[in-house]
């Protein structure tokens, strides 16, 4: 998994790209919830751990290239030229393997992604908002349907 620097080198170049219309990226946001109950209840060590585990499954999904840490508990995969359907495949493929990433917590993982629409999306930035808003969406979808499981039993 890259960092946060190779991160904005790469934006750095999407930004380059877009403006002489040669790229079409598709981005992905990965936040890892509950990360803060983990590292208060096990310790910090445990959550880096759990961190370690989530980026393996990452990897194990979209491959280790274009995915990079931007964040404690953020991920962001980049990629090119793949179509809706293509993202939505690999959404649906990390959604059914990422129960994996609790080892036995209540970690889970929320994810969100967007592709380059040169009709309305003027930057990356505007790619990267989408896919951000996505993930929060389902973030608070997972929130809620864990309220509602705890509620029921």
């Amino acid at each position: 998994v890259k960092n946060n620097t190779a991160y904005l080198s790469e934006v750095y170049r999407i930004r380059e790209f877009l403006e002489n219309g040669t790229a079409v990226p598709a981005v992905f946001v990965i936040d890892v919830n509950n990360l803060k109950i983990a590292n208060d209840t096990y310790g910090h060590e445990y959550g880096n751990e759990l961190i370690i585990t989530a980026a393996k499954q990452i990897i194990r999904c979209f491959g280790g290239e274009n995915v990079y840490r931007i964040g404690g508990d953020e991920f962001v995969v980049l990629l090119q030229d793949k179509s809706n359907e293509e993202c939505m495949e690999l959404q649906r493929k990390f959604e059914q393997t990422e129960s994996m990433l609790s080892k036995g917590t209540m970690l889970s993982a929320a994810i969100g992604f967007a592709i380059y629409q040169p009709e309305t999306d003027r930057s990356y930035d505007d790619v990267f908002h989408k896919a951000d808003v996505r993930m929060y969406e389902k973030k608070i979808q997972m929130k809620r349907e864990e309220s509602e499981k705890k509620a029921n039993v």
